[in-house]
């Protein structure tokens, strides 16, 4: 099974290339595990009252590297990341 497809340990993740684990210099910010991304995607690891995602220290790649653009911003309404720089 690919390591991407299994569950990851920190360390691991740490290993991966860089430019996989952060979002793109142009977007500043960070998460404050408010949930929007996580239930505008629908996401089944997501609490559906809290909106707290129960594997955040372990999230996969994708989430960990939300937003890429600012329509990913705008789609979730999330308040805490800013595309700058262009």
């Amino acid at each position: 099974m690919s390591k991407l497809l299994a569950i990851v340990t920190n360390d691991e993740v740490n290993t991966l290339a860089a430019g996989h684990q952060t979002t793109p210099e142009v977007i500043t910010g960070e998460c404050r595990k408010c949930g929007k991304c996580c239930v505008w995607w629908n996401c089944p690891l997501v609490d559906p009252i809290t909106h707290h995602c129960q594997i955040y220290n372990n999230r996969p790649i994708v989430c960990r590297m939300f937003p890429q653009r600012q329509a990913d911003i705008d789609a979730v309404a999330c308040d805490s990341y800013r595309q700058t720089g262009l």
